[in-house]
């Protein structure tokens, strides 16, 4: 068995777990021990997709996690995040974290209906567009209006039951999550800003120049902040902040103004954490810990 932490990859509709994290996957099997799931009906999965999808889905998840054991779960949109959050309602121990990406949570199902618009036309469209029917017949085989039409299905039928993922749902789990969206779509933003008061385990970060799929848009950032987040998936505090910088610097006073390199030595370290902390001038930046507690707690 591998020493590497495993980590979990849960795609987003009519993906795979490689196709939706292509750009990261090389990044992060250097030092993780990577499992890119397919769920029932998409990708190699050997199992087609049956209604109810979404518990089929969270049956499936867990089986797989049954056979590797504990890790990180990365989990996309509105069929990876509500099947992993499922899954892992019923046995947080397997999780070391959770990071939802191009999710907002509290979604209410007349504001779904109308983002979901595209995948209720999405066989008629497919039918009128060879490239596009050609992608999802390369990925999933002919399966994938039976694959489409049951997690529909699913989202018709029972939507706040099977798919729907509240703000209270993600704070019961009780461990480390993180949400990390784009800072392209309005809603999936908020989420990330506001995610600290969803409760004290849960964190949230934007990433810069990314749009309903981070990772794909900014694949080098999302990889990094992941990856800060797995090494301390603990939220920062601003005891905690400020304990880390005064022992960085060896200044137990956080008052004191800090010279260049030794604001270098901040950046450095808070992107080691996974925090974005932007592009500027050493002089933008906050001139003593205590203004960098006060920073980050604002950003």
């Amino acid at each position: 068995m591998s020493g590497k932490p495993t980590v979990y990859l849960v795609h987003g509709m009519l993906e795979t777990g490689h196709s939706h994290y292509a750009k990261q996957i090389p990044l992060w099997r250097t030092d993780h021990r990577i499992i890119a799931v397919d769920l029932p009906g998409h990708g190699n999965c050997r199992v087609d997709a049956v209604s109810p999808f979404y518990a089929q889905a969270v049956s499936y998840l867990s089986a797989v996690v049954d056979r590797f054991g504990p890790g990180h779960v990365v989990a996309a949109s509105y069929v990876g995040v509500p099947v992993a959050v499922r899954c892992l309602s019923r046995r947080p121990s397997d999780a070391l974290s959770l990071t939802v990406n191009g999710f907002a949570p509290d979604v209410s199902k007349s504001v779904f209906d109308g983002w979901n618009q595209g995948f209720d036309r999405l066989e008629w469209l497919a039918d009128r567009t060879p490239l596009l029917r050609e992608s999802y017949e390369h990925l999933h085989g002919p399966r994938w209006k039976q694959t489409l039409a049951c997690v529909q299905r699913d989202i018709e039928d029972d939507y706040p039951g099977r798919v729907m993922v509240t703000s209270s749902m993600l704070r019961e789990l009780d461990i480390p999550v993180l949400v990390a969206n784009g800072d392209q779509r309005t809603v999936e933003k908020q989420a990330a800003l506001t995610a600290a008061g969803v409760g004290p385990k849960v964190r949230g970060t934007v990433i810069p120049d990314a749009g309903h799929v981070p990772g794909r848009d900014n694949p080098e950032v999302f990889a990094k902040v992941l990856r800060g987040f797995w090494l301390r998936p603990e939220p920062l505090t601003s005891d905690t902040v400020r304990q880390e910088l005064c022992e960085l610097l060896q200044e137990p006073d956080d008052g004191r103004l800090l010279d260049s390199m030794e604001t270098l030595a901040v950046l450095a370290h808070l992107d080691s954490r996974g925090v974005a902390v932007g592009q500027g001038e050493l002089t933008d930046y906050p001139a003593t810990i205590a203004g960098w507690v006060d920073w980050l707690g604002n950003a």
